[in-house]
């Protein structure tokens, strides 16, 4: 709406109705929008305007400067202001001045303050040619007298003098708000020195202000920012510094170096221009030079800086400036994609050769310098570990992970193929090439040889050689065996006869433990070549751990898989046509049903078997590293004995004679076996204790020899392999000398009846199994 039409159509209607003596009308065309316009204060004259609506943050102080905020007074229409005076009143604090004051058309007298505090902008003469606006900067004000938290606003006050001003209006202009400083380290890392003496510190302080006007400026103090290192480290000298921009109401160069006494640095913050928003410096940044202590402990050094702040108090901070290391070096392993730590660690299979550990071996500096040009630095591998003919150590240029670049060329001095199999692989430092910057050596891991005799668990690497390095482990991954295989009780056969096998428990170690793609498990009954194996009504079927029969995934079939037999050579053979996964889980494989005829020749004693991968369905020395990869064991799946001869050995003996256990076995001789039988216990005292005879009976109480009615250990029993419990934990110490015998007799034994005892004695079926000594 055009304000000054609207006017003056108003007061020419009004003139011209009272001229009339009120006989005209007042008719005023409705003008769209014109309620909506009052409301909207669309006939006031003049808009109060701030720069920043929701008011700077200042601090407390009697000359604080509004940096950044302006008023502005605008009229709607030419001519609006008359002359005269307009009074600005804060709702907090007292207005000092505002210098800064421009207009397009108005003209200003100058701005004063008055005793109240009120801002006093008179005009002489009005706008013409256009709506003018009164703009008023570098406000200062009055603020020592408020509390942290006080809002300030400006109000255009009823005692303005102006005409067409519109009073009242308020706007917020200032916040009071605490001041403070915030310190940090500017590097993104920290850096590490060794105890060299005077060391040129890299690293950098940045002080900066929380709110404008923070940071204490005067140029008579030399200690508004301090730096103190901990006890024992000195500055040598100190560096110039500056900032990206500047402190409090100075400009130029933000500090200047004060004095330095031992381990205290002092700055004096200095300037002479105006800055438009919070400043920060920047400490050291032409470097400091200090003198590291040899004393000094490994680790983080931290330097304690104090700011003085605007309002007399000191704001104090701790910042990391750099580490101290002792000379030696950190190993370590890394991935070899990412050159990060691992977060875990592959698995190493017993007896098997070329696997891949995708980690690399740093042996890393602490400080530069620290290993020796010309010098070596080696890995040895544990018994049963050996490196293959494909890994390297080599110089790390360029790491983008922070680990410090390498301090010489290397040589690879075990990386050809007559180095395969060897216990350590060493890298040789360029004497030509030394480096002080801190660096490492890398070994790549690409091919590791273990051993059968691998032992299980962590599988960790010595760092040792002759440059320096720290001697040290490192774990590059575990090692277990691909599978467990327990068999079950054996049965006692003689030479010549079939043996029928127990269960055989193969167990995963891991999902995936066995290869799959038809590879193959072998069985070879190694101490009875020649024997006959029959596969006739044999079972192989594999397991989950919660006993699920999954024999047609790993195996391929419905039924489990199927043993091939080589009939004359001791070796059976079945398929792994699938590997585990972690679907499945690691797998039980359940061997049954095997048969073996033996040979007439065949030496008594255990019948051992070999397990492990085959190659070949006539391959007879199943390895760890072939076929499917089962771990190679050596199981006893029976025994052998001879027809006529029994096996009663040497008891065995726990405890000082004080406290004994004495515990014995018999096994019958081939001829008796599945016989009825009777077992028999006898001690025969010293002659110091008169010689007697004793038999231990059924009930487990010793009773005299009674030759019409010999006391029997237990009867009847089927003859075979039986355990003989002759005392537990009993004191022995008052029948030293005692000899004590097992045996057994064929045939069962009634009251009166000595048949078994008699047979016993005439065969020979006993034996001497133990003294009693001290």
């Amino acid at each position: 709406m055009n304000q000054v039409f609207t006017k003056k159509k108003l007061a020419a209607a009004l003139t011209l109705a009272f001229a009339t003596g009120g006989a005209a009308v007042l008719t005023v065309a409705p003008v769209p929008g014109l309620v909506a316009a009052a409301q909207a204060n669309q006939f006031a004259d003049t808009t109060l305007a701030v720069g920043t609506t929701a008011g700077v943050s200042v601090p407390k102080g009697a000359s604080v400067a509004l940096t950044g905020q302006t008023i502005a007074i605008t009229e709607n229409v030419t001519g609006a202001l008359s002359t005269g005076q307009i009074v600005l009143t804060p709702s907090a604090g007292k207005f000092v001045s505002a210098s800064g004051a421009s207009t397009n058309s108005l003209v200003l007298q100058g701005i004063t303050v008055d005793s109240s505090g009120n801002l006093i902008v008179p005009i002489s003469t009005i706008s013409s040619g256009g709506a003018s606006t009164i703009s008023l900067s570098s406000i200062v004000m009055d603020t020592s007298s408020l509390s942290v938290g006080t809002a300030i606003t400006v109000t255009v006050s009823t005692s303005s003098t102006v005409t067409g001003l519109t009073k009242g209006v308020s706007a917020t202009i200032a916040n009071v708000t605490a001041v403070g400083a915030t310190v940090k380290a500017t590097a993104t890392t920290t850096p590490t020195y060794g105890k060299l003496g005077a060391t040129t510190i890299v690293n950098t302080i940045e002080v900066a202000e929380t709110i404008l006007g923070s940071i204490k400026d005067s140029s008579s103090a030399t200690d508004e920012i301090t730096v103190t290192l901990p006890s024992g480290f000195n500055f040598v000298s100190g560096g110039a510094t500056g900032g990206t921009d500047t402190i409090g109401t100075g400009g130029g160069a933000g500090t200047n170096d004060g004095a330095i006494t031992n381990n205290v640095i002092k700055y004096d913050v200095t300037g002479t221009g105006t800055t438009a928003s919070a400043g920060k410096v920047v400490l050291a940044n032409t470097n400091w030079v200090v003198y590291i202590p040899s004393s000094a402990a490994d680790g983080n050094v931290d330097a304690t800086v104090a700011v003085k702040l605007s309002d007399g108090t000191v704001h104090t901070s701790t910042v990391t400036l750099f580490k101290v290391a002792s000379a030696g070096t950190t190993n370590s392993a890394y991935t070899t994609a990412t050159t990060t730590a691992p977060t875990t660690f592959p698995t190493f299979y017993a007896g098997r050769a070329t696997q891949n550990s995708g980690l690399d071996v740093a042996v890393r500096e602490n400080v530069g310098s620290t290993l020796l040009p010309g010098g070596t630095v080696s890995l040895t591998f544990p018994t049963g570990v050996t490196a293959g003919k494909d890994y390297t150590a080599t110089e790390v240029t360029v790491d983008a992970t922070g680990i410090p670049n390498a301090v010489a060329s290397v040589t690879d001095s075990a990386g050809t193929a007559s180095e395969d199999g060897k216990g350590s692989i060493m890298a040789t430092l360029n004497a030509t090439d030394a480096n002080t910057t801190a660096g490492k050596v890398t070994f790549k891991l690409d091919d590791i040889d273990l051993a059968d005799t691998a032992a299980t668990g962590d599988l960790n690497v010595t760092v040792g050689g002759s440059a320096g390095a720290t001697a040290g482990t490192v774990k590059i991954g575990s090692v277990i065996a691909a599978t467990t295989t327990t068999p079950g009780a054996g049965s006692t056969v003689t030479a010549g006869s079939t043996l029928t096998l127990p269960e055989i428990v193969m167990v995963e170690n891991k999902a995936g433990a066995l290869v799959g793609g038809a590879a193959l498990v072998g069985l070879y009954i190694a101490n009875a070549n020649g024997a006959a194996i029959t596969t006739t009504g044999a079972t192989v079927k594999a397991y989950k751990a919660d006993g699920t029969d999954i024999s047609s995934t790993i195996f391929g079939s419905a039924n489990g898989a199927t043993l091939t037999a080589s009939v004359m050579n001791g070796l059976v053979t079945f398929p792994v046509t699938t590997a585990s996964s972690t679907s499945t889980g690691a797998v039980t494989i359940k061997i049954n049903g095997l048969k073996a005829t033996l040979l007439s020749t065949a030496t008594a004693g255990d019948v051992t078997a070999v397990i492990g991968g085959a190659s070949a369905t006539n391959d007879t020395t199943p390895t760890s590293d072939e076929g499917a990869k089962a771990f190679k064991q050596t199981i006893t799946i029976g025994k052998i004995v001879a027809a006529a001869v029994p096996s009663i050995p040497a008891a065995t003996v726990t405890g000082a004679v004080t406290s004994q256990t004495i515990t014995g076995s018999a096994v019958a001789a081939g001829n008796d076996q599945g016989k009825l039988g009777t077992l028999y216990i006898a001690a025969v005292l010293p002659a110091s204790q008169g010689s007697g005879v004793f038999l231990k009976n059924s009930s487990g109480n010793w009773v005299a020899y009674n030759p019409a009615s010999p006391a029997y250990y237990a009867s009847p029993v089927t003859l075979g392999t039986h355990a003989l419990s002759v005392v537990s934990a009993l004191d022995l110490s008052g029948i030293v000398g005692t000899k004590i015998y097992g045996g057994y007799g064929v045939g069962v034994t009634d009251f009166g009846v000595t048949g078994p005892w008699n047979a016993m004695i005439s065969n020979g079926t006993y034996n001497l199994i133990h003294t009693v000594a001290q």
